[in-house]
């Protein structure tokens, strides 16, 4: 199990209903500030050097394209994309001793 911690900020507007045609459609875009991963052996932290965001749009409602970098002792996460392609767009750069034989 891991777990997930962020500070955000910033305004979503929902409009719609799950019984309206079109659904529940929020617009408005959610900044992260700050936060941290803890994983099994690793802890990684939001980067201070990178604007870290989720934007829900009119043609992708439950769909926000995501940006988000994690640092950790040796290893930088990044996610760039719709959140639905997640799998896609993960990228994962190991560094530092730990990334010898990798």
């Amino acid at each position: 199990p891991f777990v997930l911690n962020f500070g955000a900020r910033g305004e979503v507007v929902v409009n719609g209903g799950e019984h309206l045609p079109g659904g529940i459609r929020p617009t408005g875009t959610i900044l992260f500030d700050n936060g941290d991963v803890n994983l099994l052996a690793t802890q990684v932290r939001l980067a201070h050097d990178h604007i870290h965001f989720a934007a829900f749009d009119d043609d992708h409602p439950l769909d926000p394209l995501v940006d988000v970098r994690l640092v950790g002792p040796d290893l930088l996460v990044s996610l760039a994309g719709r959140a639905s392609e997640w799998k896609d767009m993960l990228r994962i750069r190991r560094y530092g001793p730990a990334a010898v034989g990798t």
